[in-house]
């Protein structure tokens, strides 16, 4: 977990106690902005087994998520009819002739 958090916020993150609360933590982006992060931490876990379920959980909903962008930039969406018909209009050629009738 280490290797994801900058190297700034990495020694105060990990040295803090459960419900400390860290910062602020000034930090440069790669754009020069300056970043400020507080963070309290609320429960240590040394384990791969107390975290396993969150990490599985952290995976699948960034697949899906993945999926679905991808999904969505592939879709081609046309709605040609509605349950109640108020939000569409008729604009076929045929329309005007039979409202006329």
């Amino acid at each position: 977990m280490k290797s994801f958090i900058p190297p700034q916020l990495s020694k105060p993150i990990f040295s803090a106690k459960p419900g400390q609360i860290v910062g602020p933590i000034e930090i440069k982006a790669r754009n020069g902005e300056k970043l400020y992060y507080i963070i309290k931490v609320d429960k240590i876990m040394n384990d791969f087994d107390s975290m396993k379920d969150i990490v599985e959980d952290m995976v699948a909903n960034a697949k899906a998520q993945q999926f679905l962008m991808k999904l969505r930039r592939k879709a081609n969406i046309e709605r040609l009819w509605s349950p109640d018909n108020s939000d569409l209009t008729d604009n076929s050629p045929n329309a005007s002739a039979n409202s006329n009738k």
